[in-house]
């Protein structure tokens, strides 16, 4: 009777959950273009014009004033940001966000140029080679960001 009466013994002791540092080469090596994109050069005629020369507004209107944030200062902040995330656990769906935000800033400006060169009687080739750098730069690292899991 007093083998019924005895408790179960205790649980053992759980340890607290580690933290892992899960490192993601491919979203540091997008994110680390993003960035670099920002101090390469946009328009590669006429003298070089990094993206601290553009202002963002220019990526939906040709004919914003040069005020106000820079498209190198919005680069540096999202390329920065998910370089941050390479680093973190679960963060793989905010890092396809801004790869996808990468590749649409790179997309908008070479719409803005295409509209540019077309309203001159230009065509793909002269977009094609008025591009600077930084445009394939923005894309190719939004592209890996997007891609990393």
């Amino acid at each position: 009777m007093l083998a019924m009466l005895e408790l179960p013994p205790p649980p053992a002791p759980v340890e607290p959950a580690r933290s892992r540092v899960r490192i993601h080469p491919l979203a540091m090596v997008g994110a680390a273009g993003i960035v670099l994109a920002a101090f390469l050069p946009w328009i590669s005629a006429g003298g070089s014009r990094d993206g601290f020369d553009l202002p963002l507004a220019f990526l939906w209107n040709r004919t914003a004033d040069p005020e106000g944030l820079d498209l190198g200062l919005a680069l540096v902040a999202l390329g920065g940001g998910a370089l941050a995330l390479s680093f973190a656990p679960r963060t793989g769906i905010v890092r396809r966000v801004l790869g996808g935000l990468a590749v649409v800033l790179a997309a908008a400006f070479v719409v803005q140029v295409f509209r540019g060169v077309d309203e001159l009687g230009g065509d793909l080739g002269d977009v094609i080679d008025l591009l600077g750098a930084a445009a394939y730069v923005t894309l190719a690292g939004g592209v890996l960001l997007a891609a990393s899991r």
